[in-house]
């Protein structure tokens, strides 16, 4: 597609243009990991169409969105009566939130100048100078070597325990206790990625 290319975005991702995102989607889809049914991994990104209402006059963006990561990567020249109607029919934002949707005009008119015949002059590209943060986990990844840990093996069927058993037994498995056995509680333990791209 020659709008994101023209935006450095590789064609390897396919990305698309997500005409159902709206920005009162965004926070409990990306922020607060309430799309897991629209979200496959914390890698992948979304595109959409928004009115940038914080600036004045209000302008028409094309955002990137994924798991904590947002970014701007154009400013769109788009027929200024046609934003003006598509925030009219929302009515007025809240003071803290002053982002639009687009509507189906709004839709049609970047879809005639954008995509199906594309405008470059339309399209100025915004430089954030902000680096994607890593989605690495910086843990071991499943399979590596881990440090040395001594398995524990719990009785697997219940069992009635005397209050005089209590002592041998937390000091035999190091278990904590707040009276008996303060100091327990340490075991040598790691954290493994195991790679399913949620981490």
């Amino acid at each position: 597609m020659e709008l994101f290319d023209k935006l450095g975005i590789s064609s390897a991702g396919h990305p698309t243009i997500d005409w159902e995102l709206t920005p009162a989607d965004t926070f409990g889809t990306f922020e607060s990991w309430g799309g897991r049914e629209r979200v496959r991994h914390a890698s992948e990104r979304f595109y959409y169409f928004f009115i940038n209402g914080w600036q004045n006059p209000p302008g028409l963006c094309l955002m990137e969105r994924g798991i904590k990561f947002a970014r701007v990567l154009a400013e769109i020249d788009a027929p200024r009566e046609l934003l003006d109607q598509c925030m009219a029919r929302q009515g007025k934002s809240s003071y803290t939130d002053k982002n639009f949707a687009i509507d189906p005009a709004l839709k049609d008119w970047l879809q005639a100048n954008l995509l199906d015949h594309f405008d470059a002059a339309k399209v100025h590209p915004v430089k954030s100078g902000l680096e994607e943060e890593s989605q690495e986990a910086g843990l071991p990844r499943a399979g590596d070597a881990l440090p040395p840990v001594k398995p524990i093996t719990l009785r697997g069927t219940p069992a009635v325990v005397a209050t005089a058993e209590l002592q041998d037994i937390l000091s035999r498995h190091n278990f904590f206790d707040s009276q008996r056995m303060p100091q327990g509680g340490h075991f040598v333990n790691a954290l493994v990625d195991n790679n399913d791209d949620l981490t």
